[in-house]
């Protein structure tokens, strides 16, 4: 089970933070590749902190809100390339 709920001082712009991410993403796939499980389950559902409204992530002031769709969409591409 992944959670899609990060820390409020999540930022879709922060490397070390996407590096992490990307970390256990490796880790996950490769205990699930050894363990031969059928699948994963991710809940994106936010309990804390929401990921998905942009309007709250702490680059959200004035013409940056419009440049997280592209790293958020930067980000999943990164992640399917390299998981």
């Amino acid at each position: 089970m992944i959670w899609g709920s990060p820390p409020a001082d999540f930022d879709w712009f922060d490397d070390s933070q996407w590096d992490a991410i990307e970390s256990n993403a490796r880790l996950l796939t490769g205990i699930a590749q050894a363990g031969r499980i059928r699948g994963i389950c991710f809940d994106p559902e936010p309990y804390d902190f929401s990921l998905w409204d942009y309007s709250k992530q702490p680059r959200a002031k004035g013409a940056l809100i419009r440049r997280v769709p592209a790293k958020v969409r930067q980000r999943g591409a990164q992640l399917d390339a390299r998981v």
